[in-house]
């Protein structure tokens, strides 16, 4: 759930990006966090930054498993083990989601955290947490 969660909050647009439909401008616009999840200036700023660097380790993760994947077919082809470091790799990104989750628990505080938990929850099912909305 976070990591959905952190992947749109990172590409969140700018309230002020003009959004496209059917190669028209659109009379939308991008929610910001404050709007949505009824964050202060301060904690959609903290929010913002844990999503991009969690997007930017996953990314970084992401180039070094091209060579690893390959290396672990190879590997099946030939009846042999994967690598421990391929193995490894749903774990490395679970850390970095978890890291992330504490990030925000510990600067948030236990209260307004679990209030932003309740909200990333109660969007799992949902198509996306910030949908475009009329301006």
């Amino acid at each position: 759930m976070f990591s959905r969660f952190f992947s749109q909050v990172a590409e969140l647009g700018s309230p002020t990006q003009v959004i496209y439909l059917n190669g028209q401008t659109s009379d939308l616009k991008y929610p910001t966090l404050q709007e949505t999840i009824g964050l202060s200036d301060r904690e959609a700023d903290l929010v913002k930054a844990v999503a991009v660097r969690c997007q930017e380790e996953h990314s970084n993760l992401d180039r070094s498993a091209g060579a690893l994947t390959l290396s672990a077919r190879l590997d099946s082809i030939d009846g042999r083990t994967p690598n421990k470091q391929y193995a490894a790799l749903p774990r490395k990104r679970a850390q970095i989601i978890a890291s992330a989750i504490d990030t925000m628990r510990t600067e948030l505080g236990s209260a307004r955290f679990d209030a932003l938990a309740m909200f990333v929850v109660a969007g799992a099912t949902k198509p996306g947490y910030f949908p475009p909305k009329p301006r």
